[in-house]
């Protein structure tokens, strides 16, 4: 009995190896791009904060007709910045799920 269970897990482990191996490899892949990533999300909100109090200030406080006229146009950017993101959050799950 012991015998069939040795195999098994052998078996077991011949089979698995090179997923494993394939993730441990993506995972470690991501882990040193992350410092990359981080920084320039990290820049990338700081200037979003600055345009958002630039606009809210130009637009309610001040009236500022420079600021104004850039409303309509970033309702568009905006719609279609939701648009990309729907498209990459139903996208990218089925291709992880076509890769293996």
């Amino acid at each position: 009995m012991a015998d069939v269970f040795v195999s098994y897990s052998r078996s077991d482990k011949a089979r698995v190896a090179p997923f494993y191996d394939g993730l441990k490899r993506d995972i470690a892949w991501l882990l040193n791009k992350v410092p990359v990533v981080g920084e320039s999300a990290e820049h990338m909100l700081g200037q979003f904060k600055d345009a958002v109090k630039t606009f809210l200030h130009g637009t309610f406080i001040t009236e500022n007709p420079s600021v104004q006229w850039k409303v309509p146009i970033g309702v568009v950017v905006l719609f279609a910045l939701r648009g990309i993101g729907d498209y990459v959050q139903g996208y990218f799950p089925s291709w992880v799920g076509r890769r293996r």
